[in-house]
């Protein structure tokens, strides 16, 4: 040991005898290899008591090597914390250079020669090709908060300022299995290792970090720091640099975290989640690579997101070029096949064909290494494989154990000579351990697949009815925890499951009658949620998987007729294969009625515009309603245009949401067959542009959305609100009066959905609005209102005549009076949907506790206590909740529910998970509240158990 680390356990010797009782390191001293069983042994029998025990240790310790001191720093670090620190202060004095340099050298010296090559094909580890002679750059298409298709950016600008003016600190790059996620990571780091870029960047590159460390997101569930996971997992075992030195050269120069492969080891990784939420490090800049859907909670957390494109046909051609150079042979045959279009490609037209070929060739070769039949291969390893894969999925984990095999009486060693597996040693303190990782989590996502497939009938069955089909988060703000499933994590063995079973056809409808049922895609989805909503929900799983087939088989076809929804939305979120799933529909079946179809293209894209054209040529596709959101003045133009938009075969309705306010050049024009108009946000002036091209036009909705109005624009409005054939109005702007607009709105005959927004109502519009009301003809009604003062007496008189009335939202940011309050009079309502966003009192409370009780077919209810204030004496006690969980119990066809801003406490969770059991038709739950330390770990632990178990979509979050 060295004389200064002597010296630092002399000096705080009385400290350390008085407190350390060895039995508690003597197995991290005995795993560092700095004491042996004997010397144990010989310590604890020859000390008679503690103190002496200790002194005994400290003398051993102080004759053995340079590693010593290190190792028994760490070993009091979570045990001894005052020691730990004691010894830590003060170590390597005036070495903090020497230790970043001998770090910064053995990083580099470790990528260097670990990370040159790249393996193709992990079943194959023999073949290796060579990184900087192989790797072609692949395409980052920036993701942004309204458009999923950015700008595309090279790895030269990966830590360039994108969105805002700051290097971003926390990057997230996602993609689809297999498509280069880990080969980016390894090139960052191993260009890196390279120690500079000669100034070829021209912009902040992977060089500009003093230190780059490079770890799979699996490396960070044994550890409870960084400094350890990297001790661990990027230094020599000999280094005798303790952890507390690792943390202060982490914290003290400029840093790079490369995290790869956030999917396979997402769960129960507290280390990794803290680093992503900026709880440690927040000012290091954070790399993580993830397939979709894993981060869909996180990913307010990321500065930027990337999302990594396939190769476009020059990619191809310039990976061709390098293979063929790099294994000297003529590049003309690859390039040939690359130009064809006739070759057969059916086969690779699905990712389950292209595994299945793969598996063929696996099998091929371990047959000939194995001096086995294919047979043979089959029987003895890869069905015991296809049972490992399974469990191993069934437990979220990615690796074997010894113990797994013996489980099913097979060989590790033999299996792993099949190809799947690679053995890994994983060096611990206490041990080694022997793991067997499957070569990539698709490869256990198809093993698994092939296991399921060779179930009988009855287990896969049981399998698919236990899966959980919905989206899961349970986020509390005041504690950190933060635990979230998304739906899509199990489809990728969904769908290597149907392209399995496309040539059993029984099994297969099978399958897809339980996808049916469980996201009932039958329903489809609503019109309004084209743009309520960004991402699609569990009906588009079916969609997706049929993309698996070739071919849809005669009885699946005969089912999916009968089950296919009328209405199908493509998100803006929505993934190709939704969009190629749309077309398969739409070419493979005979349908007595079209498909109504509602877009919504964000901005403008060639890709989408290219589908759209594709969906114009199915007759079994009625493209119904488009969203656009122009980007500049040009735009609005062009998409009208080329789409047709308001003809008879293209989209007859379109929402136009402002992404530039830019008027738009040119004339606007928009087909005679026009429908429907909205306009979102937009200024006067393009208001009226937009509404001037459609004037007189055959419009049955119009809708302005918190869009500016001035004179000219209202007397437009006017004219266009004269049209008897208008059933859908809607009216959010409180930019000018509603006086001349409902006069206008009391004379149509034929309006089923209002919705207005007003500051005040005056005597003349209250009579319009009475009118309305009365008429009996809406099916829906919207008010959004700051105080219900002025319009309670017109509500609360007209609803004894509103019998039509189906859907009900009152968004009231004022306080009703008590004596005047509207809500003693919803009972005489026949509500299906019902929002109220208000400041309710108990009296409000029990006038919708009656009224819940004689709707006896509510399916959708969203309550909201606006302004809620934890000390107020007029909040709603937690009696009157009792009583309101209790009527929403008695809504027994209630399908979604939401309650945001209630005083949540313990002693009302078992009401609210009585509420929640006893309504078997839910299917979305959603709840918000605020913690005034009232909500303890108890009513979490009591809502979790039951949400975990119950296959709704859960969105639960308190604030602080």
């Amino acid at each position: 040991m060295d004389e200064s680390h002597k010296e630092l356990i002399t000096t705080n010797l009385v400290t350390i005898m008085k407190d350390l009782d060895p039995s508690d390191i003597y197995s991290v001293l005995i795993a560092g290899g700095v004491l042996t069983l004997d010397d144990k042994d010989r310590i604890s029998t020859t000390c008679p008591c503690r103190r002496d025990e200790a002194m005994e240790l400290i003398s051993v310790l102080l004759r053995k090597g340079p590693t010593a001191f290190g190792v028994l720093v760490d070993a009091l670090q979570f045990t001894y914390p005052h020691l730990y620190d004691l010894l830590s202060v003060g170590v390597c004095t005036g070495e903090d250079k020497r230790v970043f340099e001998y770090m910064r050298s053995e990083l580099q010296h470790h990528y260097k020669s670990r990370l040159r090559s790249i393996c193709p094909m992990p079943w194959l580890q023999g073949i290796r090709l060579s990184l900087s002679d192989i790797y072609v750059e692949r395409r980052l298409l920036l993701k942004t908060d309204r458009n999923s298709d950015g700008a595309t950016v090279t790895m030269d600008n990966l830590f360039t300022p994108q969105e805002t003016e700051e290097i971003p600190c926390r990057l997230l790059i996602e993609g689809t299995p297999g498509i280069g996620k880990s080969t980016i990571c390894q090139t960052l780091a191993y260009e890196w290792g390279k120690q500079s870029c000669g100034n070829h960047c021209r912009s902040p590159c992977v060089h500009a970090f003093d230190l780059v460390l490079y770890l799979h997101a699996g490396h960070f569930r044994a550890h409870e720091t960084v400094a350890d996971a990297i001790k661990s997992h990027l230094l020599p075992k000999d280094c005798n640099i303790i952890s507390r030195k690792i943390k202060e050269v982490i914290e003290a120069k400029t840093l790079l975290l490369i995290v790869d492969a956030y999917d396979e080891a997402h769960s129960d990784n507290t280390l990794l989640d803290q680093l992503i939420e900026g709880s440690l490090l927040r000012q290091k800049t954070l790399l993580l690579t993830s397939r979709h859907n894993f981060l869909q909670d996180k990913l307010k957390y990321f500065d930027t997101a990337f999302s990594v494109e396939g190769y476009d046909h020059q990619q191809q051609l310039e990976h061709v070029a390098r293979f063929a150079k790099f294994k000297k042979i003529d590049t003309s045959l690859f390039e040939s096949m690359l130009e064809s279009d006739e070759e057969d490609t059916q086969l690779l037209s699905t990712r389950t064909g292209l595994y299945d070929l793969i598996h063929k060739i696996i099998t091929r070769k371990a047959s000939e290494r194995m001096k086995l039949t294919a047979t043979e291969v089959e029987d003895l390893h890869l069905r015991p494989l296809y049972k490992l894969a399974f469990d191993a999925h069934q437990r979220n984990e990615y690796v074997l154990r010894e113990d797994d095999f013996k489980d099913v009486s097979c060989d590790a060693e033999k299996v792993c000579q099949v190809g799947y597996l690679a053995m890994e040693v994983i060096i611990s303190r206490l041990q080694e351990d022997v793991r067997y990782a499957f070569t990539h989590r698709t490869f256990l996502e198809y093993l698994t697949a092939k296991h399921i497939a060779l179930m009988d009938q009855e287990d896969r069955l049981n399998w698919l009815q236990d899966l959980r089909y919905t989206k899961y988060t349970i986020r509390l703000y005041t504690w950190g925890y933060d635990e979230s499933f998304d739906f899509r994590q199990n489809e990728h063995v969904l769908g290597f499951l149907f392209g399995l079973l496309e040539d059993d056809p029984e099994s297969l409808q099978q399958v897809a009658s339980v996808v049916m049922d469980k996201t009932h895609f039958s329903e489809g989805d609503p019109i309004l949620s084209l743009k309520d909503d960004s991402s699609c929900g569990p009906p588009h799983m079916l969609i997706r998987l049929i993309c698996e087939l070739h071919d849809m088989p005669p009885k699946l076809q005969e089912m999916m007729v009968k089950r296919c929804p009328a209405r199908i939305n493509i998100y803006l979120r929505c993934s190709a294969r939704c969009r190629r799933g749309i077309l398969f529909l739409g070419n493979s079946l005979r349908l007595p009625r079209p498909i109504s179809l509602g877009v919504d293209l964000g901005y403008f894209n060639t890709q989408r515009i290219s589908f759209i054209a594709e969906l114009f040529k199915s007759k079994n596709i009625e493209c119904s309603i488009i969203s656009i959101t122009p980007f500049n003045h040009t735009t609005p133009r062009n998409i009208l245009t080329e789409l047709k938009v308001g003809q008879v075969d293209s989209f007859r309705h379109v929402i136009i949401e402002c992404g530039n306010d830019s008027i738009p050049s040119g004339e606007v024009l928009f087909g005679d067959d026009l429908g429907g108009l909205q306009l979102d946000r937009f200024g006067s002036q393009c208001t009226y542009r937009y509404m001037q091209a459609a004037l007189g036009k055959p419009l049955t909705s119009i809708s302005l959305v918190w869009c500016e109005l001035d004179d000219k624009c209202s007397q437009l409005l006017c004219e266009l609100l004269q049209n008897q054939h208008l059933r859908s109005v809607s009216l959010e702007s409180l930019s000018h009066k509603l006086k001349p607009f409902l006069r206008h709105l009391a004379q149509l005959d034929k309006l089923q959905s209002c919705s207005i927004a007003q500051n005040e109502f005056t005597q003349e519009e209250g009579h319009s609005l009475e009118i309305i009301l009365k008429k009996n003809t809406l099916d829906k009604l919207t008010i959004r209102y700051f105080d219900f003062w002025d319009c309670a007496a017109v509500l609360r008189d007209s609803f004894p005549c509103m019998t039509s009335l189906r859907e009900l939202q009152l968004l009231c940011y004022g306080v009703p009076s008590n004596n005047n309050s509207i809500l003693s009079h919803l009972h005489h309502l026949r509500l299906h949907r019902f929002t109220l966003e208000a400041k309710p009192t108990d009296e409000d409370l029990k006038a919708l506790v009656k009224a819940l009780q004689s709707w006896s077919n509510l399916q959708e209810l969203k309550i909201e206590f606006i302004g809620f204030n934890h000390d107020s004496n007029t909040n709603p006690n937690e009696r009157s909740l009792r009583l309101l969980f209790e009527a929403i119990s008695g809504c027994q066809y209630l399908e979604f529910l939401c309650l945001k801003q209630l005083k949540i406490q313990d002693s009302v969770i078992p009401d609210v998970c009585r509420m929640i059991e006893s309504l078997k038709q839910l299917r979305k739950f959603k709840l918000e509240f605020r913690n005034d330390e009232i909500f303890t770990q108890v009513g979490l632990k009591q809502l979790q158990s039951l949400l975990e178990r119950k296959d709704i979509a859960t969105e639960c979050i308190c604030w602080t």
